[in-house]
C-alpha cells in the first residue's frame, strides 16, 4: 500500500507529481548542461580540424612548390640548354686564358667546392633495394615483393584514395 490514511483521493496523485516535477527539473537542467558540453566540444573538434587542415594545405603547397623546381623539357628545349652551356663555358674559357695562373688557382680552390655541392645533393640515399624514384612515387623491389609508395596530400583520407 502506496500511500494509506488520507481523506483525499488526490493527495497521493499530488505527492507523486511533486517528486515527479522535482526529478524531472533535475533530469532537465543536466541534460542542457551535456548538451552545452558537447557543442562546446564539437566547435574545439571542428576548429582543430580546420586548423590541420589549413596545416595540411600549406604543407602541400610546399612540396608541390619543392616539386616543381625540377621539370621536364623536350628534346629540342635540352638542346638548347647544352647549347647555352657551352657557350658560357666557351666565354669562361676565354676570360680565363687571360690570366691563366690565377685561374689555376680558383679551379683547385673551387674543384672541392663543387665536389662537396655534389655530395650535399646526394646526401638522399637512393630506395633500398632494387628500385627507384620519381616526383610522384617510390618504388622498391625484391624477388618476391613490389612496394610502390605514392605521396598524396596531408588531409586525404583511405576512403578518398581509388587504386586501378
Amino acid at each position: 500500500d502506496f500511500f494509506t490514511g488520507s481523506q483525499d483521493e488526490q493527495a497521493a496523485e499530488q505527492m507523486v507529481l511533486k517528486y515527479y516535477k522535482k526529478h524531472w527539473k533535475a533530469g532537465q537542467k543536466k541534460r542542457v548542461e551535456l548538451q552545452e558540453k558537447h557543442r562546446i566540444a564539437d566547435e574545439e573538434r571542428r576548429q582543430r580540424a580546420e586548423e590541420q587542415k589549413k596545416k595540411d594545405e600549406l604543407e602541400y603547397q610546399r612540396l608541390q612548390e619543392e616539386s616543381s623546381r625540377a621539370r621536364e623539357v623536350t628534346d629540342e628545349e635540352a638542346a638548347k640548354i647544352v647549347a647555352a652551356k657551352k657557350a658560357r663555358q666557351s666565354e669562361e674559357a676565354a676570360d680565363t686564358s687571360a690570366s691563366s695562373a690565377a685561374a689555376v688557382e680558383e679551379k683547385k680552390d673551387d674543384a672541392p667546392a663543387e665536389d662537396a655541392e655534389d655530395k650535399e645533393d646526394d646526401k638522399e640515399p637512393p630506395p633500398l633495394g632494387n628500385g627507384g624514384k620519381t616526383e610522384k612515387y617510390t618504388w622498391t623491389q625484391t624477388l618476391s615483393a613490389l612496394e610502390v609508395y605514392v605521396h598524396v596530400r596531408p588531409g586525404v583520407k583511405a576512403k578518398q584514395i581509388v587504386c586501378d
